[in-house]
């Protein structure tokens, strides 16, 4: 998701935006934590801090940039519905890395990240 799809300068989303910065990937990050799109199954509203448990117990650590509407989630509200996947990495699609580009897979720039998410663990703290 390009962080330019977010316009709406009164959101959270946008305010997030403003002190988040462009890092390793091209993907947005706040705090060392990279910025991701979830469903509300998770009960996480912007700029709540939470890790991405993959199958193999790596851990990516994020922030929640933005929730996805159930429109476009599954019955359970997890699932983006046009990709499979429980989140989405907020980019900024001119800094993005070469491999992600070609594969449209963000696991493809990290052999860490080579895997499913298993759990998302959600924090109390907020970056806003």
């Amino acid at each position: 998701m390009s962080y330019k799809a977010i316009t709406n300068r009164s959101s959270k989303q946008y305010k997030l935006q403003q002190i988040a910065s462009t890092g390793t990937y091209g993907i947005r990050i706040v705090d060392s934590r990279y910025l991701v799109a979830i469903g509300t199954a998770f009960n996480a509203e912007v700029g709540t801090y939470i890790d991405l448990i993959l199958e193999d117990g790596f851990v990516i650590p994020c922030i929640v940039g933005d929730v996805k509407s159930p429109r476009h989630t599954d019955s359970s509200n997890m699932i983006t519905m046009h990709n499979g996947c429980v989140s989405e990495f907020i980019i900024d699609s001119k800094a993005l890395h070469k491999s992600i580009k070609k594969s449209g897979d963000v696991s493809s720039c990290n052999e860490n990240w080579n895997g499913c998410v298993r759990a998302i663990v959600v924090y109390s703290k907020s970056a806003l």
